[in-house]
């Protein structure tokens, strides 16, 4: 069964969570990780994502609140595989919109930086705001 954009978008804007890990580096510099996590009951739905954009699936790790059965989780966090998804579902996207195109420009940026290079502060203060930004929409209704 192949899953169509539209489905996706709409899943991933119920379900599904944009993110950027921030880990500190060996060097000075913190390097940053966008992330896709969908979280679902549904083994299926969550197989069939894991399979198509090759991400990897868990079930432990987060507290689960009383009668409450413990979700799937996929995860998606190779920058190209990101960038599939999101363009994928990026035109039928409703709530997460804003978020997407943030993404979408952080990526762009990491893109153009040379891995494993000592950044500027002044990159690193962007790369800050952006991650403040996404939490920022996270938070509007």
């Amino acid at each position: 069964m192949k899953l169509s954009w539209q489905y996706l978008a709409g899943f991933f804007d119920g379900e599904g969570c944009l993110y950027i890990s921030r880990q500190k580096g060996k060097k000075k510099n913190p390097y940053y990780t966008p992330r896709v996590v969908i979280a679902n009951t549904n083994e299926e739905v969550i197989g069939l994502i894991e399979k198509s954009f090759h991400g990897s699936t868990a079930r432990e790790g987060f507290e689960i609140r009383p009668g409450r059965r413990r979700p799937w989780y996929v995860e998606i966090y190779r920058r190209d595989r990101i960038k599939k998804f999101l363009k994928g579902i990026y035109p039928y996207s409703i709530v997460k919109k804003k978020q997407i195109e943030l993404m979408f420009e952080f990526i762009k940026h990491l893109d153009k930086s040379k891995s494993g290079k000592p950044v500027a502060d002044e990159i690193i203060v962007w790369r800050e705001k952006q991650v403040q930004k996404l939490k920022d929409l996270k938070k509007e209704k």
